[in-house]
């Protein structure tokens, strides 16, 4: 292909623009294909076109892997259906190679979307070409170049579908805002309008569309959508749908107002105390590290339309709540419900809840226990009735604020005091009701008293006086240790010793007691006199 380095580079800029220089329609009658993919122009009506590929050879660009262009010839047309398919005829090849034909989207494409390489030897036959995937109303580009550089005549034929589409319809007024500021960059769009193949926009005196001037043509389908600067004035932002081969649509339009927009006045905010230190997100991003009510604004902001705005909002810090509940009294194994956690042990708690204005509030309570031993039960040592100690008085403390109950093994109750005295051995019940700081529990405790009144076992012997034998030994004994022994007898006789030398006769006592108990149990032996 010829050097078209100039031309597309123009185009490239453009095209990166957003621009698009719509390829015109061929005049009538239309003129023979061109050697320069540029130079073409949008044949309305291609059926049936003759030609002769003769042209200047335009370089050696291979597109398909297949084909290499060497005299090739240039034909716009419109896509008018998805499915399109061209035949074309060659007759009188010099070479007898015939044709190769190929399908482009565009001139600057670096490939094409289809082709047909053809083959040597295969001069004055028929060329095929078909493609499901067109876009109607938007221009595309057949190429015909002789194979091996064979120069042939060619007849074109559209076999399927159709090069030529009806008149756009009028596009949907412009989606985008009413209201923009100077300077603004805002987008507008319009739904994709059937057959079109290019948008005319414009816009206000003083703005630019894509970057360039108020009015732009730019090809479909990307040119449903563009980027709109505005200048200082208002007006009207209009689009119309055409293509190639049809007179373009009328304008349909929205009216824009260049004005500032007024500040934006965001809800007001709460800050709980605990949150502190507080930074607003809008600059200058205040820092706020004390309860009250602040009413803070923004620096200029450069809003979403391009005008400068202001946010407004009020901030609301809480103070802290704290709550110190009054003592709690707990009887022994109760606890006390605090928010969601529960405490059993006496101590001082403290507990972070949600106040009716949603921030912490931190609620401290004392837990006091009532004390589980107010009903213990004293009594003397050993807890046990002896013959010494016939009863036994048992007691409790005496607390203010308590009411006491004392009961046998049988259930019946004893006494209602502090204290009371018992006879006989088992078991006895104290029960205490305490009542603190409004809190009622009852304190039970529980003793065994014991009975040990058994009389201690004692043997004594006496003995006979004669002259051969003035005094004789008493024998006293006890099977228990530990006994104390106590002998009396005639004429005020009395001893310690278990077994005392006595020399008068008649009746002699031996009391053992133990001293443990003071249980006691006495014998009386007699000592006679023989003459």
């Amino acid at each position: 292909m010829r050097n078209t380095t100039l031309l597309c580079c123009l185009f490239l800029v453009l095209f990166s623009q957003g621009l698009f220089a719509q390829t015109p329609a061929c005049p009538f009658p239309p003129p023979p294909g061109a050697e320069d993919c540029h130079a073409t122009c949008i044949y309305c009506d291609l059926d049936g076109y003759m030609g002769t590929n003769n042209g200047t050879p335009s370089g050696s660009n291979t597109v398909c892997g297949l084909i290499v262009f060497q005299n090739d010839q240039w034909f716009g047309f419109m896509a008018g259906t998805t499915s399109i398919e061209v035949t074309v005829i060659s007759t009188n090849c010099q070479n007898g190679d015939g044709i190769q034909i190929a399908f482009f989207e565009n001139c600057d494409s670096s490939d094409a979307i289809v082709c047909n390489p053809g083959a040597a030897g295969f001069g004055n036959t028929v060329y095929p070409l078909a493609y499901d995937n067109f876009i109607i109303g938007k221009p595309y580009y057949l190429v015909v170049d002789g194979y091996g550089g064979d120069v042939c005549d060619f007849q074109i034929l559209i076999t399927e579908g159709a090069i030529s589409s009806p008149q756009p319809n009028t596009p949907a007024q412009p989606v985008g805002p009413s209201i923009v500021c100077s300077g603004t960059q805002v987008e507008y769009q319009v739904p994709a309008v059937d057959n079109a193949g290019f948008y005319q926009w414009s816009a206000p005196p003083g703005s630019s569309i894509n970057g360039m001037g108020a009015s732009a043509n730019i090809a479909a389908p990307e040119g449903s959508k563009v980027t709109i600067t505005f200048g200082n004035v208002g007006g009207s932002v209009c689009v119309q749908a055409g293509n190639a081969c049809n007179p373009i649509s009328t304008s349909s339009c929205k009216t824009v107002t260049v004005q500032a927009i007024p500040p934006t006045i965001l809800p007001p905010l709460v800050v709980c105390n605990q949150d502190l230190p507080f930074e607003w997100t809008e600059e200058p991003f205040q820092t706020l590290t004390n309860p009250g009510t602040y009413n803070l604004l923004s620096i200029p902001y450069q809003s979403f339309i391009g005008c400068d705005s202001f946010v407004r909002q009020t901030i609301v810090i809480k103070a802290s709540i704290s709550t110190l509940l009054d003592t709690i009294y707990l009887c022994q194994g109760d606890c006390f419900q605090l928010g969601g956690s529960q405490f059993c042990d006496p101590g001082t708690y403290s507990e972070v809840l949600t106040s009716y204005q949603g921030c912490d509030s931190i609620v401290t309570v004392t837990l006091v226990e009532i004390d589980p031993n107010g009903a213990d039960i004293l009594a003397p040592q050993g807890q046990t009735i002896t013959c010494a100690k016939p009863s036994l008085p048992l007691q409790s403390l005496n607390l203010p604020g308590t009411v006491h109950l004392w009961k046998n093994a049988a259930g019946d109750t004893l006494g209602m005091g502090p204290s009371i005295l018992v006879n006989a051995q088992g078991f006895y019940f104290h029960e205490l009701e305490s009542m603190i700081g409004g809190t009622n529990c009852t304190i039970l405790d529980k003793i065994l008293i014991k009975e040990n009144t058994t009389l201690p076992p004692v043997t004594a012997m006496g003995g006979v006086l004669d002259a051969s034998h003035p005094t004789v030994q008493l024998m006293g004994n006890s099977i228990l240790s530990g006994m104390t022994y106590l002998w009396t007898g005639p004429g005020g006789f009395t001893s310690t010793l278990k077994k005392p030398i006595v020399s008068v006769p008649g009746f002699y006592t031996l009391t053992v007691t133990n001293p443990q108990t003071g249980c006691s149990n006495s014998i009386t032996v007699e000592v006679t006199m023989m003459i």
